[in-house]
């Protein structure tokens, strides 16, 4: 049986979305309960959550397009897509961009309106010094493919360690989840 290498169908591709979380930790010391402050944790939100849901919106809808047009891959964050799919999806992606970037442009153009309806919701517990002083910095939208090739075996002492990594992989590439697999099952020939 002839070795075959998975890459040659295929790349990886890494999206990578931030967004500001809005939140931070509440000190303890600012707690007044009566109960041990090991057990009590608790978060405060700086600005109103529905301020952030138009880019988590964008970002969740890029995933899921990512995530249907390629399989599963042992690296979180990393999914492997087949060859013949890599160009539509680079020239989608950027769609995808473009409406995130707008959204965030509206969220950075009214983030002085946002902290000053944070700051009467809040009262006693509002800080200026919890919020960014460049919050565009904390919004960010890209993606890379990555090109692997499985190492040649010279690179290896043992002939049958390589063939069974290879095998490996590609039983965990096609095991990881079947459905994913049987669409896109005719560009991988067995």
């Amino acid at each position: 049986m002839a070795e075959e290498n998975i890459f040659e169908q295929g790349c990886l591709i890494q999206l990578n979305v931030s967004i500001w979380g809005g939140r931070i930790k509440l000190p303890s010391a600012r707690l007044n309960v009566d109960a041990d402050p090991a057990l009590i944790k608790a978060i405060k939100y700086l600005i109103d959550r529905d301020c952030l849901k138009p880019m988590e919106k964008e970002r969740n809808a890029a995933r899921s397009y990512v995530y249907g047009k390629t399989l599963p891959f042992p690296i979180p964050g990393v999914h492997f897509i087949p060859k013949d799919l890599i160009r539509p999806v680079d020239q989608t992606l950027p769609e995808f961009q473009a409406r995130f970037n707008e959204k965030v442009s509206y969220f950075v153009n009214n983030f002085e309106i946002f902290i000053q309806s944070a700051q009467l919701r809040l009262n006693q517990l509002f800080d200026p010094s919890e919020y960014p002083t460049d919050i565009r910095s904390k919004f960010s939208f890209s993606w890379r493919f990555l090109v692997v090739d499985s190492p040649g075996e010279a690179a290896f002492s043992r002939r049958r360690f390589m063939r069974a990594s290879k095998r490996s992989f590609r039983g965990r590439l096609m095991n990881s989840t079947s459905w994913p697999w049987s669409r896109f099952a005719p560009a991988f020939p067995k």
